[in-house]
């Protein structure tokens, strides 16, 4: 099989399995007269399925197929063995079998149900299957197996379903015939309220309490002086005013009564200390 027919099989499966859910294992549903033709040719089945659909699949034969091979006698043998290689697909004929054709009718039932792809030499049921839409169909030509192009019924039963995606959907459309012939009355929106005006108010700006004075205590009171006494200044005074004196450097003093200066200081600083402690 040439590679353009393969890519333009996988194509037609792609639009089977969009518009009607076709999944791989794809579910073959193979008649008596599709056995007898492919034995005919001498075709490897299980190959050329392959090369045809590029993906996994499963074939199945109904109980009437069965029985309408062994009825014919005459070449086929092969078919029969053909056959058994093949899954039984149960039907409501198995103990009044019913000719192959009209068995795989009723399996695949008025809008196929279970994704069945038919495999049939019967011109009569391809050309019936035909009318019901998204049924993939094969059959044995020139030594391999050939898939029928889409059917009308499938292309219709598509471009339908896709002016449905593009214009209004079903629910849309009784929306609208609703408010045409009645007296509808839509309802209102509940508007999107803000935020608690109470929780959003600005906080008080608080103002920072006046920096404290030396004197000043916590609660606003000011520290007051205490006053000395009057003998107790006089004495101070004098006291800082020796040290003054004690304190500047006369220019005429040696280095020994620099020293003795110092000493003299010294043990004054240290008989203080002694008091206070």
């Amino acid at each position: 099989m040439r590679t353009k027919t393969q890519r333009a099989y996988k194509r037609l499966l792609h639009e089977y399995s969009l518009g009607f859910g076709l999944r791989t294992p794809y579910q073959i549903l193979v008649d008596a007269e599709f056995c007898k033709e492919a034995a005919k040719q001498k075709l490897d089945i299980n190959v050329e399925f392959e090369k045809t659909f590029q993906d996994p699949t499963r074939h199945f034969i109904t109980e009437c197929s069965i029985q309408e091979l062994r009825r014919q006698s005459q070449g086929s043998f092969e078919a029969q063995q053909m056959a058994k290689q093949f899954e039984r697909r149960r039907c409501p004929h198995t103990h009044a079998p019913i000719a192959g054709a009209e068995c795989i009718s009723q399996v695949v039932g008025p809008s196929n149900e279970y994704n069945y792809i038919v495999a049939s030499q019967d011109d009569t049921l391809r050309e019936k299957l035909r009318a019901i839409s998204g049924i993939p169909m094969v059959y044995v030509k020139a030594h391999m197996v050939v898939m029928e192009q889409m059917s009308t019924a499938t292309k219709k039963f598509l471009e339908k379903k896709e002016a449905e995606k593009k214009g209004l959907s079903t629910k849309e459309k009784y929306q609208v015939d609703k408010m045409l012939h009645q007296d509808y009355v839509p309802k209102k929106k509940r508007k999107i309220k803000g935020p608690n005006p109470l929780s959003v108010k600005k906080k008080k700006k608080i103002a920072p309490p006046p920096p404290k004075k030396k004197n000043q205590l916590s609660d606003g009171a000011i520290e007051k002086k205490r006053k000395r006494p009057v003998e107790n200044q006089e004495e101070s005074q004098k006291k800082e005013e020796s040290e003054k004196t004690e304190n500047i450097p006369n220019p005429n003093e040696n280095g020994e009564q620099k020293k003795k200066r110092r000493r003299r200081k010294k043990t004054k600083h240290d008989k203080e200390d002694a008091n206070e402690t």
